[in-house]
């Protein structure tokens, strides 16, 4: 759960960043598959963080 928890925080401070590059980019990134990633923001945006 702390990994989790450490990938979601990275995505975020990313984000913020405007870091990220490309999806795919983020993903390898990430060490997950594009649709992991695209789940990943689906869940973040449902709880109200803000990605544009």
């Amino acid at each position: 759960m702390q990994a989790t928890l450490k990938r979601l925080i990275l995505i975020d401070k990313l984000i913020s960043l405007e870091e990220t590059g490309t999806p795919q980019e983020l993903a390898d990134r990430l060490k997950l598959s594009k649709s992991q990633l695209h789940n990943i923001i689906k869940e973040l945006k449902s709880c109200g963080v803000p990605i544009a």
